[in-house]
């Protein structure tokens, strides 16, 4: 089965775990609709529901094998939860790695939301 899978931190073009979707296909750089807020967790960033940032990121079709090891990866669903993200692209939908239930008040967002430019 194919997945669609928006990855906005470690999983991107030139990350540290970017190796991981070797033999996922790239569909490219898109942005989700302005309503999460992204944090820096020092070595890799995560996202939240509300706000008013739009999140960059890149998009993948993934097999089932590749998805399980980004789960994985991504302590799916007890650390991060994989769940819809909204793009501005509507002809797209994916899927996200969001926090789950974290207190982020020691954390700096990342305004901008791109983790690339941070």
């Amino acid at each position: 089965m194919k997945n669609i899978l928006f990855v906005y931190g470690t999983l991107r073009t030139g990350e540290s775990r970017h190796s991981v979707m070797y033999d996922a296909d790239y569909l490219g750089v898109y942005e989700s609709i302005p309503k999460y807020t992204m944090y820096d967790l020092g070595s890799f960033p995560c996202i939240t529901f509300g706000g008013k940032t739009s999140i960059v990121g890149d998009v993948f079709e993934t097999d089932d094998g590749i998805l399980e090891t980004c789960d994985s990866i991504e302590g799916h669903p007890d650390f991060y939860t994989r769940m819809p993200i909204e793009l501005l692209d509507k002809s797209i939908m994916a899927e996200a790695y969001f926090l789950n239930n974290y207190n982020m008040n020691t954390y700096k967002p990342i305004k901008q939301g791109n983790w690339l430019t941070r």
